[in-house]
């Protein structure tokens, strides 16, 4: 009897040891990085999530993520976590995800991949009517294929946001027929102009599973809405 149990017990053991990796910090990670340079504030923000086993966005035990030599810090995101730091100016983003294991997986973006983008030094409202066409010219360059720009008017008082899209390519302005902005509302608001680049697969993935990156540049101005 002592020795079946003996040969039960290493039995459990051997069995909990394979196991281990559908636990919940099991790997591999996927990744996905972005870099966001802010052309008015003049910084960059770098961001990772990640996604493992299959819906866990910590880090397993044993990981850590840094860009640019820096370590990241951790924000809540609802349900989900995602790291971040900054930087001044427009560096390239070069990541390196740890394991556990202190293999390093290097993913880098570089800062060139799509052109800064701002506001025409035409653009001076002092206030936007609601009921006028509005024209938005933008700098470096028309819209490309694979990349996107648009423009987002943000009023806080209201947490409403106006996302606007509809640019062809080739194009170098964005306009807003009247009535686009009648759900507006009299008051402050804040006119978001971005160009997205495209995702890009990583250099370096955790044994296979995938992931991306993107840049993106924005440039801000604050505004008043008029009826």
């Amino acid at each position: 009897m002592r020795s079946c149990l003996v040969t039960l017990l290493a039995f459990s053991i051997v069995l909990a040891s394979c196991n281990r990796d559908n636990g919940p910090n099991a790997a591999p990670v996927t990744q996905h990085y972005t870099a966001t340079f802010n052309v008015t504030t003049g910084i960059t923000e770098m961001r990772a999530r990640f996604f493992y086993n299959p819906n866990n966005t910590i880090l397993p035990d044993g990981y850590r993520i840094t860009c640019n030599g820096v370590s990241l810090s951790t924000f809540a995101d609802g349900n989900s976590y995602y790291y971040a730091t900054t930087a001044a100016g427009n560096p390239d983003a070069f990541f390196e995800l740890t394991d556990d294991a202190g293999t390093i997986l290097e993913n880098r973006m570089y800062s060139n991949v799509i052109p800064v983008i701002n506001f025409d030094s035409t653009f001076l409202p002092g206030a936007i009517s609601r009921a006028d066409t509005l024209v938005i010219p933008f700098t470096g360059g028309p819209l490309t294929s694979g990349v996107s720009v648009s423009i987002d008017i943000t009023q806080d008082a209201l947490h409403y946001t106006y996302h606007h899209e509809q640019i062809a390519i080739g194009d170098s302005v964005i306009v807003f027929m009247p009535g686009d902005l009648a759900p507006l509302q009299a008051g402050s608001a804040t006119i978001t102009l971005s160009r997205i680049g495209p995702a890009w697969g990583l250099g370096e993935t955790d044994a296979g599973a995938g992931g991306d990156m993107r840049y993106t540049v924005v440039a801000t101005r604050v505004v008043t809405i008029s009826n």
